[in-house]
């Protein structure tokens, strides 16, 4: 087995600075221009975002969404991989190019396509009534399970991905000493793949957690009322009611659960490593 020395920890931080340079200047700067163009305005409206029952709800709702839509979107996106992994030749091409074909279209576009499938008399609806299963239409637009399955279907394709790229890098060794001993494919990726994955998944789920926590365009198409999330308060609070120092509040509780999921994902992805 070929052995790799640890990279010096001067190239790591070289190769570092330049993704948490660009972290802080699209993400850290603009809250902080908020807060100097709001001045002292803003800390009572932090002290209402942290005290009011509405925004936490809001705050929850948001958590509850991003969490729930990353779950789901890595457990398709482990099935997915799984496959993949287990095909060979044309027809494992064939899988991770079907993977790729959403990313082709732009977020919008899917997203509309979406809409018209969960429509009141869109294509599910239509097969609904077709099979008899309904007699009226299925309420599926505006609810917070089209917002979960509209993050779902737009983060699959990086659960996926990076899930394939983990089972991809187990050492062939381990796997054909594995099969050697008689362990059927179901053992042996019961015992061996999937554990030695569990970081890349839990790495997955972290990444589309952090991301669907700001996600706007997904929540105000597919939700409805009781939808609100925060990144849709800050652009209420923006562009229709102009109260910035709101808005700073709100971009600050937003950054601070980005920063807790984020420190959330990385604490789980050394758990993960160290159980294995």
């Amino acid at each position: 087995m070929t052995h790799f020395r640890p990279l010096p920890r001067s190239f790591l931080v070289a190769a570092t600075a330049p993704a948490v340079i660009l972290i802080l200047v699209v993400s850290v700067l603009p809250v902080a221009g908020f807060i100097v163009s709001s001045g002292s305005r803003v800390i009572p409206a932090l002290r209402t975002v942290i005290t009011s029952a509405v925004y936490r709800q809001v705050t929850i709702h948001t958590v509850a969404l991003s969490a729930g839509s990353a779950s789901l979107a890595v457990a398709l996106g482990a099935l997915y991989a799984t496959t993949s992994y287990l095909n060979t030749g044309l027809a494992r091409r064939m899988l991770l190019f079907l993977a790729t074909l959403p990313l082709s279209a732009s977020l919008l576009a899917r997203l509309l396509a979406f809409t018209l499938l969960l429509q009141r008399y869109g294509v599910l609806n239509q097969i609904l009534l077709r099979f008899h299963i309904r007699t009226t239409p299925a309420p599926l637009l505006y609810r917070s399970a089209a917002v979960i399955a509209g993050i779902t279907y737009v983060f699959v394709p990086y659960a996926v991905f990076i899930i394939f790229g983990a089972l991809q890098r187990i050492d062939t060794s381990l796997v054909r000493a594995a099969s050697s001993a008689g362990a059927s494919t179901f053992r042996r990726l019961s015992t061996l793949e999937w554990p030695l994955a569990r970081p890349a998944v839990v790495i997955a789920a972290g990444l589309i957690s952090v991301i669907a926590a700001g996600y706007f365009i997904t929540p105000a198409l597919l939700g409805g009322r009781q939808d609100q999330t925060l990144p849709m308060l800050v652009e209420l609070n923006v562009n229709r009611l102009l109260d910035w120092p709101m808005a700073a509040a709100l971009c600050v509780t937003l950054l601070s659960v980005v920063i807790v999921l984020t420190a959330a994902g990385v604490l789980a992805t050394k758990l993960a490593s160290r159980t294995w």
